[in-house]
């Protein structure tokens, strides 16, 4: 490696350990070290490259090098070595400090110290490690271009080099499908093999239940978690008296147990039948008679956000519905990558199919229809509409929780904001219908300080952290600098957080993962304060301290569930169940993993796993 691009590789590591949005741990500072030190040692040996030729016109070719030329090369290298330590050390103690003020802001912390230690030193070996890989690869496309030359003369060498480079690129391309395919299948079998406590609700309201059409064993880990989740009548019921008693507020007690809908994958690949199966749920179990139906958009593996379903159902007394379907068995981030045409359509299906099924309703009797979802179920939940326009003529209210900025009508709402108000806190025409928000004060008043005007029907709240990657992370960071990092900083968003080029994408790309540990209210953490911003669209009317009451009341019904094993034994419905579900289960992973390839028209011929208790 030249010494040009080994100073400009450790320029670009000290530039990756500038701060972000996330405190970091060890693995995400590898991940910037490696990166950007790749990239600026590349980027060298371009420029380096391109300046050669001209050097070498002026060059003067001497027989042997002076002793002052070989003095001073030794000399050379000996201030690049010092100048690299000392700057390693500055960029480390500078980091360790922003670290710590980032940890500061949004409510967490880690042993700053050794994290940016190890970090750096792993991805200085993951840099070299890179290098070494293509430096080993181009020796074998020279040495490919070689033998062929000699079995192949009559070619030329352009022609054979261009043969070499498309027959690596796609051995590279082979391997990544490879490689996507096998977590895409692994992802289904932990979908259904892993642990769950959950156990088949013995509701009707609930899909999954002695009453659904739905056999509980083909809904997937997190779509068994929802449906066997959630309050019931006695627990609202319970919340909201408490509610009222401490408040004195008007509060309606005619509560029901919520109704939860989840169609599964396994028994339903295909999503315009998935959604005709969730319409068949809600019809049967009577959800086009109760005030409102909320359909949610989950992430890849099929996880909804809790805490704003649960809102939705303590604010509404349960006389709602909430349905989802699950259009992927993969993890978010990999769904994100393979699967978001998928999320997309999933939620064009379902509001088609739950539209037609309301439009028949008699005008007197229909169910209010809302939506929800956060991240990629918030960017797949927007693939039902054309339009911002189009979204508010069709719905009566929606909570779009950490929405990514590749969401298109979100990305056309903020760059049709009002000129006075930030890239983190758009403000849309008067504010009287779409709202964005980074925390509850800001439903009332924008970020300029001025307050909005009376609420409008529908009423649609986009809600985003300053902090939150996901949100701010896209493509275009590589050569673009945002306006929410030329404009004041969020409040838990370090002064220190400036844009540069290819850098500050690598850093959001490892700040994601992390952003979900966060505390509430932190990252892509959306907890207690959904509850005030569905207050707020269904126009409840309670307080900030009811609102508080009730996030409490979630608080604990979710962390209940999260505790140990329960030690009793399925309903004995449940037991005279199992046997016939286990078989539909297995039945429907044969079908998704040994003949992934199936046409629809062929899994419709076969027949989907759903029976009817």
């Amino acid at each position: 490696m030249k010494r040009i691009s080994a100073a400009a590789a450790h320029a670009a590591s000290w530039a990756a350990l500038s701060p972000s949005l996330i405190p970091r741990t060890w693995w995400m500072t590898a991940v910037n070290v490696a990166a950007n030190a790749f990239a600026g040692q590349k980027i060298a040996e371009a420029v380096e490259s391109f300046l050669s030729p001209l050097r070498r016109r002026r060059r003067v070719s001497l027989p042997t090098r002076p002793p002052e030329e070989t003095e001073f090369h030794w000399r050379t290298n000996t201030l690049i070595l010092a100048a690299a330590v000392t700057g390693t050390t500055v960029a480390l103690d500078r980091s360790m400090v922003r670290q710590t003020e980032i940890g500061r802001l949004t409510g967490i912390h880690s042993d700053t110290t050794r994290q940016q230690l190890a970090g750096y030193v792993v991805g200085a070996a993951g840099w070299l490690a890179i290098d070494v890989l293509l430096a080993l690869t181009e020796s074998g496309r020279q040495l490919a271009v070689r033998r062929l030359r000699r079995r192949l003369p009559f070619l030329p060498e352009a022609v054979l080099s261009t043969a070499v480079l498309g027959l690596i690129a796609y051995t590279w391309r082979s391997v990544l499908s490879s490689t996507l395919n096998r977590i895409g299948s692994q992802a289904v079998i932990s979908d259904f093999a892993r642990p769950s406590i959950s156990t088949a609700p013995p509701e009707p309201e609930r899909t999954g239940s002695r009453a659904s059409f739905e056999p509980f064993a083909t809904l997937g880990y997190h779509g068994r978690g929802f449906v066997s989740a959630g309050p019931r009548a006695a627990r609202i019921t319970e919340v909201l008296s408490a509610v009222q008693g401490r408040c004195a507020e008007r509060v309606e007690l005619s509560t029901q147990t919520p109704i939860r809908v989840f169609i599964g994958r396994l028994g339903h690949p295909d999503l315009a039948e998935a959604a005709n199966a969730a319409v068949a749920e809600l019809e049967r179990a009577g959800a086009f008679e109760r005030d409102a139906i909320l359909l949610v958009t989950n992430t890849g593996s099929g996880w909804i956000p809790q805490w704003s379903v649960e809102a939705f159902e303590y604010l509404t007394g349960g006389r709602c519905a909430t349905a989802a379907v699950q259009y992927s068995f993969a993890g978010s981030w990999l769904a994100f990558l393979i699967h978001r045409r998928q999320a997309q359509d999933a939620s064009r299906e379902l509001f088609r199919a739950v539209s037609e099924r309301i439009a028949r309703c008699p005008a007197e009797r229909r169910p209010r229809i809302y939506l929800a979802g956060e991240s990629l179920g918030a960017l797949g939940g927007h693939g039902a509409f054309r339009s911002s326009e189009h979204m508010q003529a069709g719905i009566d209210g929606a909570v779009w929780t950490g929405t990514p900025r590749t969401t298109r009508i979100h990305a056309q709402l903020t760059a049709d904001r009002r000129s006075f108000s930030p890239e983190i806190l758009p403000v849309v025409g008067r504010g009287d219908r779409v709202r964005f928000v980074s925390r509850p004060a800001d439903l009332r008043t924008a970020a300029h300080g001025e307050p909005y005007p009376q609420w409008e029907s529908p009423r649609i709240v986009y809600a985003q952290h300053a902090s939150d990657p996901i949100v701010w992370w896209e493509p275009r960071l590589i050569w673009r600098r945002p306006d929410w990092l030329e404009e004041r900083r969020g409040t838990d968003v370090s002064s220190a957080v400036h844009w540069m080029p290819w850098i500050t994408f690598w850093q959001l790309t490892s700040d994601m993962p992390r952003s979900v540990k966060l505390p509430g209210g932190f990252g892509h953490n959306y907890h207690r304060e959904v509850v005030h911003y569905w207050n707020a669209v269904l126009d409840t009317g309670l307080s900030e301290q009811a609102c508080a009451r009730i996030g409490d009341a979630i608080a604990d019904d979710l962390g209940a569930r999260s505790g140990s094993l329960p030690l009793t034994d399925p309903a004995p419905w449940q037991a005279g169940r199992m046997e016939g579900e286990r078989r539909s289960l297995l039945s429907g992973l044969s079908r998704v993993l040994l003949r992934p390839q199936a046409s629809r028209a062929d899994e419709r011929r076969q027949g989907s796993v759903r029976r009817r208790g």
